[in-house]
């Protein structure tokens, strides 16, 4: 083998194969997020895995995969992916949410909640952050948090999350019909926005 194959191709060829590869990656994480929303999970983690293969650093790569497994219910695994983007990327967002998600998902509530509130300290007040402490607290069974942190919801400015926060409020205490409303109005106003926060409920059991 010559010097060059054995240390690697330099020069504008690497340089167009890097960004080539770069944009492979980067339609690969595209197609395993849009995967993720249509609920085709075990492909969302092949495509996430060939985007890992070209870049293994990648944060976004692996914040997708770890996403995949998360969907598959593969916690540990998500988790070891997810620590990776994160050490990567230590201002990655959706990777460090993923795996405060995963607590929630274990029905960790209390270490979610405590997550949750460290990436609100890091990132600001962001609605889902805002919802995501507030359900933390209602279904670990702090009524008291919780309704401080429903009460810290703003609405208009919170969005779908100032909607779904009152809906879970409404459902738990039994206001079915009140939740019902605040549920047509929430899908008329935020339309597609709405499609997570509605599946977070429906798999609590909140939502049928």
């Amino acid at each position: 083998a010559s010097a060059q194959c054995a240390a690697g191709v330099t020069g504008p060829d690497a340089d167009y194969e890097r960004l080539r590869d770069e944009e492979r990656g980067t339609k690969m994480v595209e197609q395993a997020a849009d995967d993720i929303n249509k609920h085709h999970d075990d492909a969302a983690l092949k495509e996430a895995d060939a985007a890992v293969a070209i870049a293994p650093g990648n944060s976004s790569a692996l914040n997708a995969k770890g996403a995949a497994l998360v969907e598959l219910k593969r916690y540990d695994e998500a988790a070891k992916v997810l620590a990776a983007a994160v050490a990567n990327d230590p201002k990655s967002f959706p990777a460090q949410f993923n795996l405060a998600e995963i607590l929630s998902l274990q029905k960790k509530y209390d270490e979610a909640a405590t997550e949750f509130a460290a990436l609100q300290s890091k990132f600001g007040s962001l609605p889902v952050l805002k919802y995501k402490i507030f359900l933390c607290a209602m279904l670990g069974g702090h009524d008291a948090e919780a309704q401080v942190a429903l009460r810290d919801m703003r609405y208009p400015a919170d969005g779908a999350a100032w909607y779904f926060a009152h809906i879970a409020d409404d459902l738990k205490s039994g206001n079915r019909g009140e939740a019902k409303k605040l549920l047509a109005a929430a899908q008329a106003i935020h339309g597609d926005e709405t499609v997570t926060y509605r599946e977070t409920l429906e798999d609590i059991g909140l939502l049928k």
